[in-house]
């Protein structure tokens, strides 16, 4: 037997030593086989029952049998303790009297890497053996105790157990048999780091090799010892959308871990790819929205038994500071003390996707940068800070989340900041109408208003305007063309003007807030116009200019050349007054009047045509036809000038008959 022992850790036990296990599930065998799974089959009997747990029947394997079953688990053990109860017809094996042979196991397994099996290997064997196959067994059965040979041959109920305790890296098993005498006997191995990779997945009975009596199992125990709690759980925010979870391992009782929100699970859980092993300490959560609290727990699990840390919560960090995003921000440029306008955050402050706070600074450098912890809290409102003194600065800023920790370092500017107390200047106010009339006064068309407008403290013109009259300011934009202190304003006299005075008034302020206004300056326009067509009597059909005196409201003359054709000429008057009446008058006819004029928005309509047509005949100007025209025309006859009337070029008969026509004929008044 010294022999059949050596090289085996023995441990004889009274009573051995028990963890502080938690029972996984009991089987008792109570009507059926139902929770395990036959590889080659047991049947339910209820011919023997060891009547420890519920259940009035135990798994039977029928003499010279191969059976085989095992009852899985989801999630694997890295800590375990089995036990079973094997009945043995004889209860023990005494040499040439009785004691049968069995091929029977209790085994711990994983699927296919890991056997380790407690039982009797071989058919009329006198020693029970153990087995371990993978994480550096070697696959051979190997006695470590004896059969009891002082057996009375009457059947006893064997107990077998088997314990898994794990190490940091490493862990040991141990086979223990309780033989039918009460004698506990105990060997230990050791299982290589490479168990931690498969663990325990089954409990499983018989070899499903051939066993040569008949074989009863009952009142199958799995129990195995809770993990404690990870220590040190704590969260790192790395990005805006990622945090990692780190812990410690708080004892060897874990095969894995995982990170939950309370509910779910939000690390990939065994046995998905990326699933977290005992020897992880940590975990990056991706896929996060900026600036929002995430709360995980951090579980440390031994197959069903689990055992979480208390619940971490951090934010993920705050975007950076961004331009149109969650910063806006004035443009690089030169500003008075007076007028920076500050920034301000189109977000508004706060977490979930927002910025908890920014931290600022200024700076003179172009190439600084704001570091953690660095610089002035901006959490609200509009942020106008200046630095104390004029120059040229760049604005730092970095974000911070809802923890506090900073992500970031945005550069704003350049920005010139300077002192300036003095308004504009304003000077060279002139009103350019393109149509004036001969008192002055602006007439319908175009009209520019221009000035030299020029900023004195160096804050630069911030707004150029303008209004007419009373109204409202308005831009006046820079001259087209013109030096830079030059700015013009277009305006277009039309019927919606009112005749007599207006005034336009210039107002200038610069980066500073300062404002100068211009006196006004005023102008006046007459917008009224008459036009219309005029007939000459009896003139030449051909193309032909003569002087028309008209005369408006009988005592304002405006004499125009005009051009007439077949008799006929158009005319346009501006710069007229209110119009009552006009009379028309050439230096060969008599004076016509049309009285009743009136205006639409000043525009005048009045034709001396049809029954208003200017009559021929007054060569002397006295506004009658008689003799004396008549003697005028006798002393021309013959050639052109004052008596042509027709406009032919010639005095003849033709300019005869026309005078005759209106022979003592009197002109209307002017």
């Amino acid at each position: 037997m010294a022999a059949l022992l050596a090289g085996l850790l023995l441990v004889a036990l009274s009573a051995p030593a028990m963890a502080a296990y938690t029972t996984v599930w009991t089987e008792g065998f109570n009507g059926d086989l139902s929770n395990w799974t036959q590889s080659t089959a047991f049947t339910y009997s209820t011919t023997q029952n060891h009547n420890a747990y519920t259940g009035a029947g135990a798994a039977y394997c029928a003499a010279g049998a191969s059976s085989q079953m095992y009852r899985s688990f989801a999630r694997p053990f890295a800590d375990a303790h089995a036990t079973a109860y094997f009945w043995d017809y004889k209860g023990g094996y005494k040499s040439g009297v009785c004691g049968g042979g069995f091929r029977q196991a209790l085994s711990l397994r994983n699927a296919a890497s890991v056997i380790l099996d407690n039982g009797i290997s071989q058919n009329g064997a006198t020693s029970y053996t153990w087995r371990q196959v993978g994480a550096g067994g070697s696959g051979v059965n190997t006695a470590y105790a004896t059969r009891n040979p002082n057996t009375s041959c009457n059947p006893a109920w064997i107990l077998y157990e088997i314990t898994v305790t794990p190490g940091a890296t490493t862990a040991t098993w141990t086979a223990s048999v309780t033989d039918g005498a009460g004698t506990t006997t105990s060997a230990a191995q050791t299982l290589s780091s490479t168990f931690f990779s498969y663990g325990i997945e089954r409990v499983t009975l018989g070899l499903g090799t051939s066993s040569t009596p008949e074989s009863y199992w009952d009142d199958i125990k799995f129990e195995a010892t809770a993990p404690a709690s990870p220590t040190g759980a704590s969260g790192t925010a790395n990005s805006t959308s990622q945090i990692t979870w780190s812990w410690t391992r708080a004892d060897n009782n874990v095969f894995g871990f995982d990170v939950t929100d309370g509910s779910t699970a939000k690390a990939p859980a065994y046995p998905n790819s990326g699933w977290l092993t005992r020897a992880a300490t940590s975990w990056a959560e991706t896929g996060l929205a900026a600036n929002t609290n995430y709360t995980r727990y951090v579980v440390a699990w031994n197959g069903s038994l689990t055992a979480a840390s208390g619940a971490v919560s951090r934010y993920t960090l705050a975007d950076a500071p961004t331009a149109g995003t969650n910063v806006t921000a004035p443009a690089s440029g030169t500003y008075t003390f007076a007028a920076w306008p500050g920034l301000t955050n189109p977000q508004s402050f706060g977490t979930g996707n927002k910025v908890s706070k920014f931290k600022y600074k200024w700076s003179a450098s172009g190439s600084d940068s704001i570091v953690e912890g660095e610089g002035t809290d901006w959490s609200g409102g509009t942020m106008t800070a200046v630095p104390g003194t004029a120059g040229t600065y760049y604005l730092y800023m970095r974000s911070y989340n809802g923890n506090a920790v900073g992500n970031g370092s945005t550069k704003f500017g350049p920005y010139t900041l300077v002192s300036d107390a003095t308004p504009p200047t304003i000077a060279n106010i002139t009103v350019n109408p393109e149509n004036v009339g001969s008192t002055g006064n602006c007439l319908k068309g175009k009209l520019w208003v221009d000035a030299e407008v020029t900023d004195v403290g160096g804050s630069g013109l911030s707004t150029v305007e303008i209004k007419l009259d009373s109204g409202e300011f308005e831009t006046m934009p820079a001259k087209v063309g013109g030096n830079p202190e030059d700015y013009e304003k277009e305006y277009v006299i039309d019927a919606s003007w009112t005749n007599g005075p207006h005034s336009v008034t210039i107002k200038a302020s610069d980066g500073a807030a300062n404002t100068a206004t211009a006196d006004p300056v005023s102008f006046n326009v007459n917008k009224n116009q008459v036009s219309g067509a005029i007939g000459l009597q009896g003139l030449t059909a051909a193309p032909k200019y003569r002087d028309v005196a008209f005369v408006l409201n009988g005592s304002t003359t405006k004499v125009v050349n005009l051009g007439f054709l077949n008799g006929m000429a158009a005319y346009s008057i501006v710069d007229v007054p209110d119009l009552t009446t006009i009379s028309a008058k050439t230096a060969w006819s008599l004076r016509r009047l049309i009285t009743g004029l009136s205006a639409s928005d000043g525009q005048y309509v009045a034709d001396f045509t049809g029954n208003k047509v200017v009559l021929g005949g007054d060569l002397n100007g006295d506004n009658v036809v008689n003799a004396l025209d008549y003697s005028i025309l006798r002393g021309a006859w013959g050639s052109g000038g004052a008596g042509d009337i027709n406009g032919d070029g010639y005095t003849d008969n033709g300019d005869y008959l026309i005078m005759k026509s209106n022979w003592y004929g009197k002109g209307d008044a002017q």
